[in-house]
């Protein structure tokens, strides 16, 4: 039998980490602004950190006052997950420690810090994709940790008495605020089940594309788009859609990834997106595309785990092989499980993209997203991107407010000076003059992309 007390032991030993690591990085964050774009995807590293630290500050609680019972299975299940959160902070702190000591920073333990040398060499000791790797790392353990919670027998005392209890746990793809009761965790088996149930939706995780637009943002642009009067109007309704259209290289796929930054922050539950990509002919399928925002809606409300079971066996009567969902029934889904929320919000980028690869039609899945939030019982607010194709035009006119999209001047300058400077070891302009005259044109031909 797993021993509660030494799994105390451990999660007490795991956050004592996490705060030493909080305490470190967040020292280190003022250092970390003379290194390109590490203070972002360290700053990133960090809330995935305290968010770890918070969900197992919970468990904790709740085993030091003995409200939860569960299974061996399940204890056996969180201490791996304790481990595999160590060995990733772990790493994340000697890197940490490492780049101070080759960047010759010695942080002061008073709370103003000691200012750094000013001929230190800055030495970044990993990559970007290493960082967002070990956010994606910390990520997948918090999704782990919900979801073995979720379906063993982590019951509450006060279950029997019809009360629910939360768990809050905000994540970068999956913003989860879990409601828990006695019939939901019956009903939802095991752990493996659930893993069962969640693949048939679709196994494809649009996080890394996500991430790589979110590289390609350069700070301080597209957050106009925020204060347009139709994305205003979208964000303040239940049930609405909304279009964004341009040419190709005007940037929409840079934007959508603001939009889905600032939903992140703004709104507290139901948010799911996609990333269309006509370099990935996966990407493209329509059952990958309405699965995926089904799975993540579905992460975020265990009621919605009940009803994932339920269709399943509708599907799947016993004996009868597993077999996927058609889009309509994917786009049935979606809508049924918004009355879930007080609203599901859902970003698709590239629709246009989709059907680039041979044998895929994109049809059907124009059909089901222009329709998702017009029925009367649908609670979905639906923003798309793509450039302005017939078909796509053609099921949106009547149904979506639009946005054209094209490059501002202001943003097409800070981004066109970033990349100057980026690059200003192998480029000679001659004099500030020709710089600018350089930058101005760049800017006047680039014609919104």
């Amino acid at each position: 039998m797993a021993d509660p007390l030494s799994t105390a032991v451990a999660i007490g030993g795991l956050i004592s980490l996490a705060d030493l690591v909080l305490a470190r990085g967040f020292k280190c964050l003022k250092y970390l602004r003379q290194v390109k774009n590490a203070e972002k995807e360290v700053s990133k590293l960090l809330d995935e950190t305290s968010s770890v630290s918070g969900l197992f500050s919970w468990v904790l609680k709740e085993i030091e006052e003995a409200q939860v019972k569960s299974t061996d299975g399940v204890e056996l299940e969180i201490r791996q997950y304790v481990n595999r959160c160590h060995e990733t902070l772990e790493k994340f702190q000697a890197w940490l420690m490492r780049f101070s000591k080759e960047s010759s920073i010695h942080v002061a333990e008073d709370e103003g810090g000691a200012a750094p040398p000013k001929k230190s060499k800055w030495m970044w000791p990993f990559s970007t994709k290493e960082v967002t790797d070990m956010t994606a790392e910390l990520q997948r353990h918090k999704a782990d940790v919900v979801i073995a919670l979720s379906t063993d027998n982590w019951i509450n005392a006060k279950a029997s008495l019809g009360l629910q209890r939360e768990i809050v746990d905000s994540l970068t793809d999956i913003r989860t605020l879990v409601t828990r009761n006695l019939s939901v965790v019956e009903a939802q088996g095991s752990a493996k089940e659930t893993k069962m149930l969640l693949d048939w939706l679709t196994t494809y995780d649009p996080t890394e594309s996500h991430q790589n637009a979110q590289e390609d943002h350069q700070e301080g642009t597209g957050e106009w788009i925020l204060e347009q009067p139709e994305y205003k109007e979208w964000i303040a309704s239940s049930s609405a859609g909304l279009w964004l259209y341009g040419i190709a290289g005007a940037g929409k796929t840079v934007l959508a990834s603001v939009i889905i930054e600032n939903l992140f922050k703004t709104v507290p539950q139901g948010v799911a997106y996609y990333y269309c990509s006509y370099k990935n002919s996966v990407s493209q399928e329509a059952r990958n595309v309405l699965g995926s925002l089904c799975r993540q809606l579905v992460l975020q409300n265990l009621d919605c785990l009940k009803d994932l079971d339920d269709l399943y066996k509708k599907h799947h009567p016993k004996g009868s092989p597993p077999k996927p969902l058609r889009e309509e029934a994917l786009g049935m889904f979606l809508q049924d499980i918004s009355s879930r929320f007080e609203c599901a919000t859902v970003v698709v980028d590239g629709l246009d993209e989709c059907g680039a690869a041979a044998g895929i039609d994109r049809s059907r899945l124009v059909q089901v997203l222009s329709n998702l939030h017009t029925d009367e019982a649908s609670r979905v607010r639906l923003l798309v991107s793509s450039r302005k194709e017939l078909d796509i035009e053609q099921a949106f006119r009547d149904k979506f407010a639009s946005v054209p999209i094209a490059a501002k001047p202001a943003d097409l300058r800070l981004y066109v000076r970033a990349e100057v400077a980026k690059r200003r070891s192998g480029l000679r302009f001659g004099t500030v003059e020709v710089r600018e005259q350089v930058i101005e044109t760049l800017i006047e031909k680039a014609d919104g992309m």
